[in-house]
């Protein structure tokens, strides 16, 4: 009894903040950040705990972040000073006081002092599961009883992670495009509002409709006060449902496969050698680059830790076959024109495999369940029209 009152009578110095800010412009920004304000009245001080710090400058970052093994760190900093940072980024910022009793409130500073101690400070991160936000929510969830989670879990979510995530990305097609094809149907299932909080905008919302009992039996408002830091109407707001994009898919899957069309047709009537660079060139820009997306993918797959990209259906639709393709396009380009006849075989047997996909997402939809139709829009249009596959080579150089 003695210590609980001593954790009163400190804890009542005490207040407990969620500081929630908004998008950035670079990519890793564009999913907003959150972190948590231990302000103590006592000591006259104000610091934040952010579980979001990485360096690009540590050993190995890149190789790490692709292998699904990147250390994140957790800091504390004056609050003041973040929040300055995130003002000249012209980033939205919210504040939002927890309201939770005075033991409460202590046994969440102690929880984080430990947290920032060397051997506690680094943790293996995920984007879905293991992040800033999450962690927050956890923190939260300790001052509460666990309260938030048997409330959150019981509750569906509003939409998949995947759509969450491209709540964000949308505002950039081809960034949209490529972190969908490298993401697996990990990310398609149903989810709770407990999962949908591993973005700080939907931590940041939850808290503000969350009550809790307290030892008496009381239901009592989490959030007790709430103020907006910063409101900057340049900045974009995030839409509620991620963008349709699959149009755009299409029309610009049927541009790249009428160009390299065009290009071949061109060099089968004149024979010249400027259409044949041409249409060598950029059938190797085509095979090039989304044949490296697709071993990349595959690689990722076989021999990392990502597990959102494990079982992707993707490399059904880009292969190494494509990559393959694309290195030829490189030798034609270089004047070797009968590497044309093997490169066309390439991109047909990359046209089968991604027809197979579609009828088998038709049949066995319970196992082909991956949202990957944004993929498909633009890759299917595409091989259609670059394997020629409907015609008939009467050159037997071919």
């Amino acid at each position: 009894m003695q210590e609980k009152a001593q954790m009163e009578e400190r804890g009542e110095y005490l207040t407990i903040k969620i500081l929630t800010i908004g998008q950035g412009d670079p990519v890793y920004l564009w999913y907003g950040h959150i972190a948590i304000i231990v302000e103590d009245s006592f000591t006259n001080t104000e610091l934040l705990y952010d579980y979001g710090v990485f360096d690009f400058k540590q050993d190995n970052f890149f190789r790490n972040f692709a292998m699904g093994r990147l250390i994140y760190g957790v800091i504390a900093t004056p609050a003041a000073y973040r929040i300055s940072l995130a003002e000249h980024e012209s980033r939205n910022m919210t504040s939002a006081i927890l309201n939770i009793p005075p033991d409460k409130r202590y046994e969440v500073a102690v929880f984080l002092q430990e947290n920032v101690k060397p051997g506690n400070n680094t943790y293996l991160y995920h984007h879905y599961f293991d992040n800033c936000s999450t962690r927050i929510r956890d923190v939260v969830n300790i001052a509460v009883d666990g309260q938030l989670k048997e409330w959150a879990e019981a509750q569906p979510g509003t939409m998949s992670l995947r759509d969450h995530i491209r709540r964000h990305s949308g505002r950039n097609y081809f960034m949209d495009w490529v972190l969908n094809f490298l993401q697996s149907d990990a990310i398609d299932a149903k989810t709770s509002l407990w999962d949908d909080m591993f973005l700080p905008e939907e931590l940041n919302q939850n808290l503000q409709e969350f009550y809790y009992a307290d030892v008496s039996g009381n239901s009592v408002k989490l959030i007790s006060n709430y103020e907006v830091l910063t409101d900057f109407p340049k900045r974009p707001g995030i839409p509620s449902k991620p963008a349709v994009y699959w149009p755009v898919g299409i029309a610009i899957g049927v541009l790249i496969g009428l160009i390299g069309l065009i290009l071949y047709t061109f060099y089968d009537k004149t024979r010249k050698t400027l259409w044949r660079a041409v249409y060598g060139s950029f059938t190797a820009c085509y095979g090039i680059f989304f044949g490296f997306l697709g071993t990349a993918l595959l690689l990722m797959m076989i021999f990392t830790n990502q597990d959102v990209t494990f079982n992707n259906e993707n490399v059904l639709l880009v292969s190494p076959v494509l990559l393959w393709a694309g290195i030829l396009g490189i030798l034609i380009a270089a004047g070797k024109v009968k590497f044309i006849r093997l490169q066309k075989l390439l991109l047909i047997i990359q046209v089968i495999s991604g027809v197979i996909l579609i009828f088998l997402k038709g049949i066995a939809g319970g196992i082909f369940d991956q949202q990957n139709w944004l993929t498909i829009s633009l890759l299917v249009p595409s091989l259609l029209l670059l394997s020629r596959f409907w015609i008939k080579d009467k050159n037997k150089k071919f």
